[in-house]
């Protein structure tokens, strides 16, 4: 799952496109790291947010930079 983990911003179904892993051990493994506060979603744009490190330490800058390169990312797709 480091794909989760050092991709700043992946979409739910870049996950299963990507992860040749069960949807049951997908699953498991997102809940853990959301738990674990590896991962959270951005309900603005339905974006996993995602870091090497706890969510709890990302700076506000940090999570504004996320948030932004998301929305980009969004934007170009369409």
């Amino acid at each position: 799952m480091s794909i989760v983990l050092f991709n700043d911003e992946i979409t739910p179904q870049d996950v299963q496109k990507y992860c040749t892993d069960d949807v049951e051990t997908i699953k498991d493994v997102m809940l853990e790291l959301k738990i674990m506060k590896y991962i959270k979603l951005d309900p603005e744009t339905n974006t996993l947010l995602a870091g090497p490190e706890p969510y709890t330490e990302w700076s506000e800058p940090i999570m504004n930079d996320l948030k932004k390169r998301a929305k980009n990312k969004i934007d170009k797709e369409r």
